[in-house]
């Protein structure tokens, strides 16, 4: 009955698990345990070990981690806690692997990059934002993500190899890694890849050194900007960089006073949300009540959340949390607001999450949908 459900909610799970005799009895197998954390490198080994490259044998691994996921789901068994954790881990194992992988690829051809200052070997650090950076990825999302290496300078070139400036380096590298993860090949993708969201959004370098990074956030980084980076998280990198990053990031985002004019800035951010959403409404009318952009959805919960977080983030470490559920936990605990409020905040929340992420394992397709299940596309996500 479990796998009837499953075929019969989610016409991706039927195809996919129609595509090869083995693979019904491999989702049965891995939907009988939890899947919040997994062991990503042993499933990984058994797709390798078909002799297949790496981008399939990952692509493979994401399909059986999402039709176990979705089996559980259908099954009552797997709650939202499982399911966000299951895709977060997902992500960020398959960034550390490619990256692995490629970084060796690259440095063969053109050497190690070398810190100008420091003298020190320079690793890049992929910075995961949105759901992913929160720990609370959903089914089919998009991952946002942004390249930052330490410090400018040159590859070390030794016979054979042809040297590169390091920006040029990471840039390469990081186009090869959005391909490993994006590309669409034979089993699928992996994960579609945003980089809007880092410094000069779709017109800005695709990776960034530290110093570029600190400049953009004092000269010009918007009220907007800070809202987004409160969820970043490095995924890869050395921890000496990593803080260095954190030490530049953490006062663009909190400030040291209680910064109630953030108040404003948030409030613009929400009416030019909800301006979109009714013209997308007016142009097409099935498209009312969007669950995760309209009104009591998804996207204002954690307005309500990030915005006790830049106000009193500065003064409160606590406050500087990624997830948005613990975050409401966190404002009922220091009596920022009513535990019954809360409450209600989390129920709502995790019952449109929920619904999000099991329309999306219909089709494996991130769809901004209503309430009624029409399909709509999300422009802002």
């Amino acid at each position: 009955m479990p796998t009837i459900a499953a075929a019969c909610a989610s016409r991706w799970y039927q195809r996919w698990t129609d595509a090869a005799p083995d693979r019904p009895e491999r989702v049965g197998k891995l939907a009988q345990l939890s899947l919040a954390r997994p062991d990503f490198g042993a499933l990984l080994d058994t797709e390798l070990a078909a002799g297949i490259p790496l981008p399939r044998a990952m692509r493979r691994l994401r399909n059986l981690l999402l039709a176990g996921l979705i089996r559980r789901d259908l099954e009552g068994l797997a709650d939202l806690d499982e399911v966000v954790t299951a895709m977060t881990g997902l992500a960020d194992f398959a960034i550390r692997t490619h990256l692995q992988d490629l970084m060796a690829e690259q440095v063969a051809a053109h050497g190690m990059p070398v810190g100008a200052e420091s003298g020190r070997p320079q690793e890049m650090m992929v910075l995961a934002m949105g759901k992913q950076g929160g720990g609370e990825l959903n089914v089919s999302s998009d991952i946002d993500l942004i390249f930052v290496y330490p410090e400018d300078g040159e590859t070390a070139a030794g016979p054979g190899q042809r040297a590169l400036s390091n920006h040029e380096f990471f840039v390469r590298l990081g186009r090869k890694l959005i391909g490993a993860l994006s590309e669409v090949i034979e089993d699928g993708f992996t994960f579609r890849v945003d980089m809007a969201l880092r410094p000069n959004g779709k017109s800005g370098p695709l990776a960034a050194s530290l110093n570029m990074v600190e400049e953009y956030l004092i000269v010009q980084g918007r009220e907007w900007e800070r809202y987004a980076w409160v969820k970043a998280r490095a995924v890869t990198g050395f921890e000496e960089d990593i803080a260095a990053l954190d030490a530049i990031v953490r006062p663009f985002v909190f400030r040291r006073y209680l910064d109630f004019g953030v108040i404003d800035a948030i409030r613009n951010m929400h009416a030019q949300i909800r301006a979109e959403v009714k013209r997308q409404e007016r142009l097409h009318p099935d498209r009312s009540n969007n669950v995760k952009l309209g009104r009591g959805g998804i996207r204002e919960i954690e307005f309500l959340a990030q915005v006790f977080q830049l106000i009193r983030g500065g003064r409160d470490p606590a406050l500087r949390e990624r997830s948005t559920r613990q975050t409401l936990r966190l404002l009922a605990e220091r009596e920022l607001m009513p535990p019954a409020t809360v409450e209600r905040l989390l129920e709502a929340y995790t019952f449109l999450r929920n619904l999000e992420h099991r329309h999306a394992g219909v089709y494996d397709q991130h769809w901004r949908f209503n309430a009624d299940y029409t399909k709509v596309s999300d422009p802002y996500y």
